[in-house]
């Protein structure tokens, strides 16, 4: 059985790496998948049910696209309604839904032209029978970083792209309290969607919080993911502690998860897919969060495996859930 996945136009953005993700870790015995970026393809063949492309076979059995309104539809002028003429089943990835809302009426997300949707959200509760919730994939795993004392120069780190609302502050602020010593480090890297005066304002932010036997680390530096997941492994603790209202998931503790370093985040709702394992801040303290992560980041790592999604996608594709 062949498949093929279609992500998004490469970018510095989490959705397409998501789609990298995903495509990874969907590798399996069973079939073969193939990969393709959709700016890679003719979007009028797609309409008319073609694949042209040397790499690629002509038809599918099934079809992963990694849709997203803005990056899939609006950039690349897929149109999801106009790819029924497609062999095989269809199925779009959601990365940005609400708790048990699919399609939040903002994003303009709908499953039109779709056989089925991945919720990229293992939290996701619904009645429709095409409507799936998934794991979160993480990959690169290391072994886990077992702290049982802590640190006399404990280094904290946090990373993701300089927007609003995620609190960098208050991770230089809180380790300023907990710590008479520490390492605060923070990586920003540029990004296509964003503008460089939020890294001023972040930075501004942060070091009003800096006080002696604290130092802090700005960095800007863009890397892999498995360069990401070695930098957050160097880490005595992981922090994320955003205080946001927008849909989906944070992408940002993917990697602290696979690095297997102790993690802390906030209990805002884009980590309600944590909260089943670790106890959030402020419930648990940076000092309890270093001590006492790492069981529920072992239970993620399992629940979220290459395996586990491997066979949840067998679920789905072939036990008749979308019949």
């Amino acid at each position: 059985m062949n498949g093929l996945f279609i992500n998004t136009i490469k970018a510095s953005c989490s959705i397409y790496s998501s789609g990298l993700m995903l495509h990874q870790y969907l590798q399996s015995s069973e079939w073969n998948l193939d990969y393709v970026e959709v700016d890679k393809l003719s979007v009028n063949d797609l309409h008319e049910g073609k694949i042209v492309s040397d790499n690629l076979s002509e038809a599918y059995d099934f079809y992963i696209f990694n849709y997203h309104p803005w990056t899939m539809r609006q950039m690349a002028g897929v149109d999801a309604s106009r790819l029924s003429k497609l062999p095989g089943k269809k199925y779009s990835i959601i990365l940005e839904m609400n708790k048990n809302d699919a399609f939040p009426s903002h994003i303009g997300m709908n499953r039109s032209g779709f056989d089925g949707c991945l919720i990229i959200d293992p939290t996701f509760k619904s009645d429709d029978p095409k409507l799936h919730a998934f794991p979160r994939p993480i990959i690169n795993c290391l072994p886990m970083k077992k702290i049982e004392v802590i640190p006399e120069i404990p280094m904290i780190g946090s990373f993701g792209y300089a927007t609003i609302d995620k609190n960098f502050e208050l991770i230089v602020q809180q380790a300023s309290k907990e710590f008479e010593k520490a390492i605060v480090r923070i990586n920003l890297p540029v990004a296509h969607y964003v503008p460089n005066d939020e890294f001023n304002k972040i930075k501004f932010d942060c070091e009003k919080y800096v006080r002696p036997g604290i130092e802090l680390r700005l960095t800007r530096d863009y890397m892999s993911d498995s360069d990401l997941v070695q930098w957050c492994g160097e880490n005595d603790l992981n922090c994320f502690m955003y205080n946001r209202n927008l849909t989906g998931l944070a992408a940002t503790p993917d990697q602290s998860i696979a690095s297997g370093a102790p993690l802390a985040v906030s209990d805002n709702t884009t980590f309600r897919h944590l909260h089943d394992y670790i106890r959030p801040f402020p419930e648990w303290t940076f000092k309890d969060s270093m001590l006492k992560s790492q069981d529920g980041i072992a239970r993620m790592r399992e629940a979220w495996s290459s395996e586990a999604c491997v066979n949840r996608f067998k679920e789905i594709h072939f036990s008749g859930e979308n019949k």
